[in-house]
């Protein structure tokens, strides 16, 4: 049954370049439609929809607009990152706004009844401070994890990787790349194996901090899924975790 005019449900996904988070969000978003609910992907439509400058100033606006209703997180996560040693302060700021973005989308979604589906979550957003970073404490992010998501009900989606080789021959060949490094590499036409192997790293690394403490929320439900198997079978995983 759809959600009630008054529930809320977000679902964000977590996993490393190429594990089909947009892919999965994507077709979770249309199966969900087609049952009769109202389904946003905000992430997802301003990176695929928004022209350059208009994805750039809705993300800058986003991100101030929270970090003024949260100053002292927002602050957290300023000195989280540009504590964590990453390559140069360009991309610390990079991080910071988007960490300081995705909050407020989040913030904006347990506004709004229905289903929100975001393909880069904050999660996600911690595993990329991690992985371009050069010092860290996962469990000090995951406390501002906590700190920021809102009090209504969350599916946090874990896309699990055991086929690294796998991983590597869909990355070779992906036609739409992202920014990071790894995606950096491929257009390169660079060995990517040893990035790949550390992403994963990073990602198991985030997960086992991370997943004890949603553990003890009631309101956040957290799902494996198989990275590498059929959208169609994640998709009603998914849906029957979340929404039976």
């Amino acid at each position: 049954m759809p959600l009630t005019s008054t529930e809320v449900l977000i679902i964000e996904f977590v996993g490393v370049p190429s594990a089909g988070k947009s892919t999965v969000a994507s077709r979770l978003g249309d199966d969900l439609r087609q049952r009769g609910y109202a389904v946003y992907e905000p992430t997802y439509r301003v990176d695929h929809e928004f022209g350059g400058l208009r994805r750039v100033v809705w993300k800058f606006w986003t991100a101030g607009a929270w970090a003024i209703k949260r100053p002292h997180v927002a602050a957290a996560w300023l000195n989280g990152i540009v504590r964590s040693r990453q390559p140069s302060m360009r991309v610390a700021l990079r991080l910071v706004l988007n960490a300081w973005y995705v909050s407020g989308t989040l913030a904006r979604a347990a506004k709004v009844s229905g289903v929100h589906i975001l393909d880069q979550g904050l999660a996600q957003s911690i595993w990329s401070v991690m992985y371009s970073g050069g010092r860290f404490k996962s469990s000090s992010f995951v406390r501002l994890f906590e700190a920021t998501i809102p009090d209504c009900a969350m599916g946090l989606v874990l896309l699990e990787i055991d086929d690294l080789d796998a991983l590597v021959r869909r990355l070779a060949d992906r036609k739409a790349l992202g920014r990071s490094r790894i995606d950096h590499l491929v257009r390169a036409g660079k060995d990517v194996r040893a990035d790949v192997l550390r992403a994963n790293n990073v990602y198991k690394s985030l997960i086992e901090t991370l997943t004890p403490s949603v553990s003890k929320i009631d309101w956040i439900s957290t799902i494996k899924v198989d990275a590498m198997a059929d959208p169609a079978a994640s998709v009603e995983k998914i849906r029957r975790a979340l929404l039976p």
